[in-house]
């Protein structure tokens, strides 16, 4: 699949490639911008600048899997980086609190 980001109309515009037919489009936040997947391709992260927020994308059923709000204002760029567990100090179910040093 190609993804385009629709920004002037807040949805993710999926593709086929290389025919370009389209497939479907999905809704995310205020003006989509820059889309990530992960190295497995699995997923797709697009951030929604005008509304803060990020969606992920299941590329299994081309849905939207959750919205969630970005860590700062207008968010565009973003890398997908994998951080091996045993490099981090892991609290409570989740709770990453800080790179070991």
């Amino acid at each position: 699949y190609l993804l385009a980001a629709g920004s002037a109309s807040d949805y993710v515009a999926v593709y086929t490639h290389p025919e370009l037919e389209l497939v479907k489009t999905i809704a995310t936040g205020a003006e989509p911008n820059w889309i990530v997947f992960t190295p497995n391709g699995q997923y797709a992260y697009v951030t929604a600048r005008a509304s803060d927020q990020i969606s992920a994308i299941d590329m299994d059923t081309l849905a939207e899997l959750a919205r969630t709000k970005s860590s700062g204002d207008y968010p565009q760029r973003m890398r997908v980086v994998d951080v091996p567990a045993e490099t981090l100090d892991i609290g409570p179910v989740g709770a990453v609190s800080r790179p070991r040093s």
